[in-house]
């Protein structure tokens, strides 16, 4: 169970370390389709901005919740961190004025667009 939800939580919000060198290389290159629609996926600075703020809380926020988890946790105490972290992830987001959907399409674009990642690095 211990591991079931350390995947989980990994996946809600997964995309937050876009800011790793070594995991977008590791990345396995999206079809050409998916390229082009993420090449037409316009995100203006203010909202790149917001999405480097809130990934920096989401990815505190998940780290807290993986390390409470890698303690001796019931099924149902990993089910409530689980929960919890979520809950704070949704919040964090929302609060930069971004709503989930946009944080993750800016998520998945910064891992198949150079230009955008680069961008986005530069904010920090």
């Amino acid at each position: 169970m211990k591991k079931l939800s350390l995947a989980l939580l990994m996946a809600s919000f997964g995309m937050t370390s876009f800011l790793s060198p070594a995991l977008a290389e590791n990345q396995t290159p999206p079809n050409e389709s998916a390229q082009q629609s993420q090449s037409s996926f316009k995100v203006t600075d203010n909202e790149l901005r917001d999405f480097v703020v809130a990934s920096k809380v989401v990815d505190s926020i998940r780290k807290e919740a993986v390390e409470r988890l890698n303690g001796d946790v019931d099924e149902e105490t990993a089910r409530i961190i689980q929960q919890q972290a979520t809950e704070n992830m949704i919040k964090a987001v929302e609060k930069t004025g971004l709503s989930v959907d946009m944080y993750n399409r800016i998520a998945q674009a910064i891992h198949s667009d150079e230009n955008l990642r680069q961008r986005a690095n530069g904010l920090n």
